[in-house]
């Protein structure tokens, strides 16, 4: 079916209602084309609306495994004490038994972990100086707060559990107060409605830009069909900011693997674009090491990311638990990348750099395998010693006395 001819095709045994997909994307064959469907107004008082990416699984299959692990323990017990064969506990192991049981219950969780939100602004200063936090904007809109804070929250973690970076716990930043320049790479979740920003945020984002900071820009409505981005939005709420001319990241370029090997940036939405500075492509045209003080996409980022205590995901991906591991690993690679710069791609580049400095290996110096070594043909080469074998690798005593010219 023809992307030209999809609008006009009505669902038949030939083009059957369902889903199709393509190089733009996925597109619905309705049966009911026509039909406009009619939203509910009221919901019963007891109903909890959930959005589309708010949808959760919950696996049972560990939980009913360990089930299955301590009916058997008990079914095990029960039979040897049936059997006489458990010797019968006495008064001072059950007491304290009994106390290792109420100790547990009675250990508050708020002793067990510590929110960063419980710091003053000068202690969460002073740990932004000393150890790595990313940062994430905080626009006073509660729902993409929460998502921002958890998408970065499961992305430190991960980072710290594959890579050799220990990030500690996100900073929620005000742009109007937080030392921008603490933090390597801020998140910027942008919701819809946004007031534009003053110009004192609009300064302060501009000089971390060019002090060599990443500002990531997620307006997270890549639900639209198509690769095509609408970043409309950004101008009325970024007027002001210094945003070179951006570009979207070619498939060559080290983003794609800094870490991970990828081919696309996978966020809660699929096939969608990153907009990068333009002067980074091109290797004449970069300025410091290479990295985009600006990355820009609509592909819900945070919400891909975001994952409870066990690393199950939070909110619905397109693609499910494959999508969001390529996310995770994009988010990786993006980490990476602005931590390290273009270093991936020096080490592509290696031999160039060294023939430019002078300094390029001969053009005959592979090593030499055992394939390779020299040998005395003269002796049978199955039959011979270890001794023989050393003694045929050592060079031959010149025989020529002739005396040098």
């Amino acid at each position: 079916l023809k992307a030209t001819e999809f609008l006009d095709t009505p669902p038949s045994q030939t083009h059957p209602a369902g889903l199709y997909q393509g190089p733009a994307g996925t597109r619905a064959l309705n049966v009911a084309a026509d039909y406009t469907p009619v939203p509910v107004q009221r919901w019963p008082s007891g109903a909890t609306l959930l959005g589309d990416a708010q949808t959760q699984s919950f696996p049972f299959a560990g939980l009913l495994l360990g089930l299955a692990l301590i009916l058997i323990a008990l079914d095990l017990f029960v039979a040897l004490g049936t059997a006489g064969r458990l010797p019968r506990p006495g008064k001072q192991v059950a007491a304290a038994l009994i106390m290792v049981g109420l100790t547990g219950l009675l250990v508050p969780f708020d002793a067990i972990a510590q929110s960063n939100d419980t710091l003053s602004e000068e202690e969460r200063i002073l740990e932004a100086a000393l150890e790595l936090h990313f940062g994430y904007v905080i626009t006073g809109h509660a729902e993409t707060d929460k998502r921002a804070r958890e998408g970065m929250e499961t992305l430190s973690l991960t980072v710290a559990q594959r890579t050799s970076v220990t990030p500690e716990a996100p900073h929620g930043i005000d742009l109007e107060t937080a030392p921008l320049e603490l933090y390597p790479l801020i998140y910027f979740a942008v919701p819809e409605g946004l007031a534009p920003l003053s110009n004192s945020a609009i300064s302060r984002l501009n000089t971390y830009i060019r002090t060599g900071g990443a500002l990531v820009i997620d307006t997270r409505n890549g639900s639209s069909l198509g690769v095509d981005s609408d970043f409309s939005g950004l101008q009325t709420l970024l007027e002001g900011l210094d945003a070179p001319a951006l570009a979207p990241v070619p498939k060559d370029h080290v983003l794609t693997r800094s870490f991970y090997l990828l081919d696309e940036f996978q966020g809660r939405y699929a096939n969608r674009r990153l907009w990068i500075e333009a002067s980074t492509i091109t290797p004449g045209e970069r300025r410091g090491d290479g990295v985009s003080g600006l990355f820009v996409g609509d592909a819900d980022w945070a919400s891909a990311w975001a994952g409870d205590d066990r690393g199950r995901a939070l909110y619905g991906v397109d693609g499910g638990n494959q999508a969001r591991e390529y996310a995770l690993r994009f988010g990786i690679n993006l980490v990476m990348h602005v931590l390290t710069g273009n270093y991936k791609e020096d080490q592509v580049h290696l031999p160039i750099l060294l023939e430019r400095l002078g300094e390029a290996p001969p053009e005959d110096r592979s090593p030499q395998f055992p394939d390779d070594l020299p040998i005395d043909e003269d002796v049978d080469t199955p039959n011979r010693s270890l001794r023989d074998i050393l003694n045929g690798l050592r060079p031959k005593p010149d025989t020529n006395n002739e005396p040098d010219e």
